[in-house]
C-alpha cells in the first residue's frame, strides 16, 4: 500500500491552484484535501475490508499541522495514510467499528452521455406533502454525492432545485426540477424534485409519468397528510415502485410507529421498517440498520458526511443497552414481515438456513418491485442524519429502466396495444412530459427516452400531432442550467431544443417509424381548472405582450387555460387554485413585464344531467377540396355515485364508452375501433362546455353507438369529419337536455382536515356547520383533536386567515379535492344573480 500510494502521489495530491476555489469552507486546510484524495484512491484500488478501520487521531493531528508547501503536504499525507493502515491492522486487529467518509474534493457532475450500463441508472422522484422536506432531502443528496459543495437551505433561498423567484420568495417548490448525479462510484441517479402543494398536482403527475421509482417522504410527527395521500395515489396509478422515508425524526412528537400506522391505515399498504431510530425527538441522533445490524451515527463535525458504523453487539452496553435489545427484537419482526411477502426468503427461513445481508436485500428488492410491501427508512434531513442510507436504498431496491414494466403504446395503423421494450440500439422513442420556455433558446422540451437515442440536429416524428421537427441541441439540466451533451440514450431524461410545436404528452419517434408502424404512448392527464378570474391590460399596447406571455405560460403549464366570456368579452384566466393564479399573476407582472390588472377569483363550477338522451348528428359539408361526411349516434346518461367511484382515473369525471351497433356502423366495427381515441378526444372536448353557464360537464357517460363514414375519402379527412361530428353531437344533445330542464349546476366539495385543541373545538365545529360543511369524523391524535369534514370550495376561500382569527393562530388545516355535488337551490340563485341572470334562469 505504501509503495502504491507513493507512486500515485503526483496524480492524487497535485491539484491546480484553481482547484482550491471549489473547496468547501470546512475543507479550507489544503492538507486535509490531499488526505481525502489519498483515501479516495485507496478506496478505489484496495479491498474494502482493508479500509474498514480508520483511526481518527492521526488525521486530527494532521489537520492541525502547518505545511511549508503543497508538495510537503502531499508527501506527508501519502506516507501518513499508508502508515496509518499498517498501524491499524497491527494495533486494532479485532475492532469492527469503522468510519465511512464521503469525500469529494471538487464538485462531481456527470454527463448523461457518459457510458453507464442501464442497470446502474435510477430515474427517481421525490414526492411528499408540502413542507415534508423534499427539497431539503434533495439538497443533502446533492451535497453528499458531491454535486454541490454547500448545503442549501429553503429558508435562505439558496437551494439548487428551487431556483424560480417565486419559489425563493415563498419557500415552496412550484416547478419540478431535474438533476443527475452519481452515487457509489459508477451508479447514476436521475432525480426529480416535485412540488407538494395541491395547486401544482400536474407537475407531480407529469413527472411521475416518466419515472421508474419514487421516494415518498412523510413527516415523522404527522404521518400521512392530504397531499402525501394524493401523490401516493398518483404514483400507484402509474405503477411506480416506492420506498418510504420518514423525515423530521428530531421533531417534537415524531414517532416512527405512528407514521407507519397512518401509512398502513390511510394508504392501506403494508410496510417493512429496515431501520430503527435511536433517540426520540430532539435527542434523535442515529439509526440502527436492521439488515446489517449496525449502529449508524452521523458526525456533526463535517455536516454528516462521516458515518460511524458499529456492530450492534459491539456498542457500549452501558450507554446503548436498550438499543441492543430493541434492535434484535425489531430485526426479528422485520424478518417475519419479509417472509410474509417473499416465498424465496421464507423457504430459507423455514429450513433454518443462514440469512445473509444479500439474501435479505434481494428479498426486499423483489417485494419493492412487485409492490407487495414498502421499505421504510427514517432520518432527519435538516439535521444531516439518514440521507446516505436513503441513497443506498434507492440503488438497492428501486428499479432500473431494465426492470420497469415496458410502457404501453397504441399503434396508429392497427389500433392494437403494443409494448415498447428498453432497447438502446432500437429506433428512437420518447415521451415529452414537460416544456419550459427560455428567452434565448426558446422552448425546451423535457423527454424520457424508452428506446434508442437522440442526438443533436436529428429530425423526430411527433406521432401525436403528425408532424416532423428538427432538434438543434440536446442538453441535460442541472436544475435551471443546461449543459450540452452528444446524445441521450434509452433510460435517461434529457431536454431537446428546437422543437417549436411539441407540447406536454406528445410522443416523439424516429422518422424511420413514421413510414413503418407509428404509435403513440399514453400521454399526461391534464386536470381541469377549479378557479378563474378576469384579466385586462392597462393599455392597448400591452395586449400583444399579454397574449404572448399567456401563450408561453400555457405551453409550460397545460393546467393554465384562457377563454373569452361571450357576454362580457372579458378574457378569463383559469387555474388550479388561489396560489396557482397568484403565481401566474406574479410571473406576468414581474417576469414578462406586462401591465395588467385582475378581477376577483371565482370558482369554476360544473354542470350535470338528470336524464338520458340518444342523439344522431350528421356532418356533410365541403372542406379544402374534399367533402366531410360523418353520421354519429351517441347516448348521454348520468352517472350515479357508485359508478363515479368505480371509474378509472379521469380528470373530467366523465365516462366515454363504445358499444358498437353494426346497423349504425360503416364501413365496419373493426375499422372504426382503430379510431376510438380520435372519437373519445372529440367527445371530451364537447363535454368541456355545458349548456347552462358554459361550465364543463361532470358525471356524464357518453356511449357511442355508431359511426358512418365515406370510405372513398382519405383517412385524415375521415378523422377530421369524426372530430367535428362528435363535438357537434354532444353539443346538440346537451342543448336538448337543457330545454327539458335536465341540466343542473354542481359545486366542488373539499375534504378538509382541521387540527385543533379542546379550547377551540366547539368554535371550529360551529364554523364548519356555518360553512355548509358535513363532519365525517372527530378523532384524537398526539394531544390534538382532528376534525374531518366535507366543505364546499366556495366557503374555503380565505379560510387560512379566518381559522387563525377564530383560534388565535393555534389551529391548522389541510384540504384536498373530494367530488362535485349538486349545488343547493339557494346557492344556485345567488350565483345566477351574481352573473346578472334571473334567479329562475
Amino acid at each position: 500500500q505504501n509503495m502504491f500510494l507513493k507512486s500515485h502521489a503526483r496524480k492524487v495530491a497535485t491539484p491546480s491552484c484553481s482547484h482550491h476555489s471549489t473547496i468547501p469552507s470546512h475543507h479550507s486546510n489544503p492538507s486535509l484535501l490531499f488526505l481525502q484524495n489519498a483515501h479516495m484512491v485507496m478506496r478505489q484500488y484496495f479491498n474494502e475490508s482493508a479500509l474498514k478501520v480508520i483511526n481518527r487521531r492521526p488525521l486530527d493531528n494532521l489537520e492541525r499541522r502547518n505545511f511549508l508547501s503543497p508538495q510537503h503536504a502531499a508527501r506527508t499525507t501519502i506516507n501518513s495514510c499508508a502508515a496509518s493502515c499498517e498501524r491499524l491492522n497491527r494495533v486494532y486487529p479485532r475492532s469492527r467499528t469503522y468510519a465511512t467518509t464521503i469525500i469529494h474534493p471538487q464538485t462531481q457532475r456527470i454527463k448523461i452521455d457518459s457510458p453507464v450500463h442501464p442497470s446502474k441508472i435510477r430515474n427517481v422522484g421525490i414526492i411528499a406533502h408540502i413542507d415534508g422536506g423534499k427539497t431539503t432531502t434533495t439538497e443533502r443528496m446533492l451535497f453528499y454525492a458531491g454535486y454541490s459543495n454547500h448545503l442549501g437551505d429553503v429558508d435562505d433561498g439558496d437551494t439548487v432545485t428551487d431556483y424560480m423567484a417565486q419559489e425563493v420568495d415563498r419557500g415552496i417548490t412550484i416547478t419540478s426540477a431535474a438533476i443527475t448525479f452519481p452515487w457509489n462510484m459508477d451508479n447514476r441517479i436521475n432525480l426529480i424534485d416535485t412540488p407538494g402543494h395541491i395547486d401544482f398536482s400536474l407537475e407531480v403527475e407529469r413527472s411521475i409519468r416518466v419515472l421508474d421509482g419514487a421516494v415518498a417522504i412523510f413527516d415523522g410527527a404527522k404521518g400521512v397528510e392530504a397531499q402525501s395521500h394524493t401523490v401516493w395515489k398518483q404514483a400507484s396509478r402509474h405503477d411506480v415502485p416506492k420506498i418510504i422515508y420518514i423525515n423530521k425524526m428530531d421533531k417534537e412528537g415524531a414517532s416512527l410507529e405512528y407514521a407507519m400506522k397512518t401509512i398502513n391505515v390511510k394508504l392501506r399498504v403494508p410496510t417493512i421498517p429496515v431501520q430503527m431510530p435511536v433517540g426520540e425527538n430532539r435527542h434523535f441522533h442515529a439509526v440502527v440498520d436492521l439488515i446489517t445490524m449496525e449502529l449508524i451515527e452521523f458526525s456533526e463535525k463535517d455536516e454528516g458526511k462521516t458515518m460511524i458504523k458499529t456492530p450492534v453487539d459491539d456498542i457500549d452496553s452501558d450507554k446503548y443497552g436498550h438499543v441492543q435489545v430493541a434492535a434484535h427484537t425489531k430485526r426479528e419482526e422485520m424478518i417475519e414481515l419479509i417472509t410474509n411477502h417473499d416465498e424465496e426468503l421464507a423457504e430459507k427461513f423455514i429450513n433454518d438456513e443462514e440469512l445473509s445481508v444479500q439474501d435479505i436485500k434481494a428479498a426486499l428488492r423483489r417485494i419493492t418491485l412487485t409492490q407487495k410491501a414498502f421499505v421504510v427508512l427514517c432520518g432527519s434531513s435538516l439535521r444531516n442524519k439518514g440521507v446516505q442510507p436513503l441513497l443506498d436504498a434507492i440503488l438497492d431496491y428501486l428499479p432500473s429502466p431494465l426492470e420497469k414494466t415496458p410502457p404501453k403504446a397504441k399503434s396508429l395503423t392497427t389500433g392494437k396495444t403494443i409494448d415498447i421494450p428498453h432497447d438502446e440500439k432500437g429506433p428512437f422513442c420518447a415521451l415529452a412530459f414537460k416544456v419550459l420556455h427560455d428567452r434565448n433558446r426558446g422552448p425546451m422540451v423535457f423527454f424520457r427516452v424508452y428506446s434508442g437515442k437522440l442526438s443533436p440536429r436529428e429530425k423526430v416524428y411527433n406521432a401525436t400531432q403528425d408532424l416532423t421537427e428538427r432538434v438543434s441541441k440536446v442538453v441535460q439540466m442541472h436544475a435551471n442550467t443546461p449543459e450540452e451533451v452528444s446524445f441521450v440514450s434509452a433510460g435517461n431524461i434529457g431536454v431537446a431544443i428546437g422543437l417549436k410545436k411539441t407540447v406536454t404528452g406528445d410522443t416523439l419517434l424516429s422518422t424511420k417509424l413514421q413510414s413503418q408502424e407509428p404509435f403513440t404512448l399514453k400521454g399526461v392527464v391534464i386536470p381541469p381548472p377549479v378557479f378563474f378570474q378576469s384579466i385586462e391590460v392597462e393599455t392597448n399596447k400591452q395586449q400583444v405582450p399579454l397574449e404572448d406571455a399567456l401563450q408561453i405560460l400555457k405551453m409550460e403549464d397545460p393546467s393554465v387555460t384562457t377563454a373569452v366570456d361571450e357576454e362580457s368579452a372579458q378574457l378569463m384566466l383559469y387555474g388550479m387554485g388561489e396560489l396557482h393564479l397568484d403565481i401566474i399573476r406574479d410571473r406576468l407582472i414581474n417576469d414578462f413585464k406586462v401591465e395588467c390588472y385582475f378581477g376577483n377569483i371565482h370558482i369554476s363550477y360544473r354542470e350535470g344531467i338528470t336524464e338520458s338522451i340518444t342523439h344522431t348528428h350528421t356532418v356533410d359539408q365541403p372542406s379544402g377540396g374534399s367533402r366531410l361526411f360523418c353520421t354519429m349516434t351517441i347516448e348521454l346518461s348520468p352517472l350515479d355515485e357508485e359508478e363515479r367511484e368505480r371509474l378509472p382515473h379521469s380528470a373530467s369525471g366523465n365516462d366515454i364508452v363504445f358499444e358498437w351497433d353494426e346497423e349504425l356502423t360503416k364501413p365496419s366495427v373493426e375499422v372504426l375501433q382503430s379510431h376510438e381515441d380520435t372519437i373519445r378526444e372529440s367527445v371530451s372536448t364537447g363535454l368541456m362546455r355545458g349548456p347552462y353557464l358554459n361550465y364543463a360537464m361532470n358525471g356524464v357517460r357518453v356511449t357511442v353507438r355508431g359511426v358512418k363514414l365515406n370510405i372513398a375519402i382519405p383517412s385524415r379527412t375521415n378523422d377530421l369529419a369524426m372530430q367535428f361530428c362528435a363535438n357537434q353531437a354532444v353539443y346538440e344533445a346537451l342543448k336538448k337536455l337543457k330545454a327539458e330542464n335536465a341540466v343542473f349546476l354542481k359545486e366542488p366539495m373539499m375534504k378538509v382536515t382541521i387540527s385543533t385543541d379542546k379550547a377551540h373545538m366547539k368554535a371550529v365545529l360551529n364554523d364548519v356547520s356555518a360553512k355548509r360543511g358535513t363532519i365525517t369524523s372527530v378523532s384524537h391524535l398526539l394531544g390534538d383533536d382532528i376534525i374531518e369534514a366535507v366543505i364546499p370550495l366556495k366557503e374555503m376561500i380565505g379560510y387560512s386567515t379566518h381559522l387563525r382569527n377564530i383560534t388565535n393562530g393555534i389551529c391548522s388545516y389541510e384540504m384536498e379535492m373530494a367530488s362535485y355535488e349538486e349545488m343547493p337551490d339557494m346557492e344556485r340563485k345567488k350565483l345566477l344573480e351574481s352573473f346578472g341572470y334571473d334567479s329562475n334562469f
